[in-house]
């Protein structure tokens, strides 16, 4: 029988010498990303009408349910006349939320605007040290 704290300890089973242990870790480290990944926090956050926000890859990355899709992305990107629109500056753009997405935010077109990316980190900032 297992106790309710053996989900928190990695195991996987010992190397063998009929396999390269090259090999061997490399699945090791995969598994264990895994593993880590689907005990992540980001993985219970939900939009509003429950569904999830992230999911695990089988190569244990945490990825987007919903992603900007490049088709959106050109979209408000030529809205924006292609530039940041904090500084107005055309390098480095990328699309951003107005309400972040890992509190529910979604990806309407109301929602995304184009930021370069040291606008789209200092705003990243802002948001860490005002919360």
């Amino acid at each position: 029988m297992t106790s309710p704290q053996d989900n928190r300890i990695f195991h996987f089973p010992p190397w063998g010498p009929g396999e390269p242990i090259e090999s061997y870790r490399h699945r090791k480290r995969l598994a264990f990303d895994t593993w880590s990944a689907q005990r992540s926090a980001m993985l219970a956050r939900t939009d509003s009408a429950g569904r999830p926000l992230y999911r695990v890859t089988s190569g244990g990355n945490i990825v987007r349910t919903k992603p900007i899709t490049k088709c959106l992305k050109k979209r408000i990107l030529t809205r924006d006349g292609n530039r940041c629109v904090e500084c107005g500056s055309t390098k480095w753009l990328e699309i951003a939320h107005i309400e972040p997405y890992r509190v529910g935010g979604n990806n309407a077109d109301d929602n995304l605007r184009t930021l370069c990316n040291p606008c789209h980190q200092a705003e990243g900032r802002n948001a860490v040290l005002s919360h």
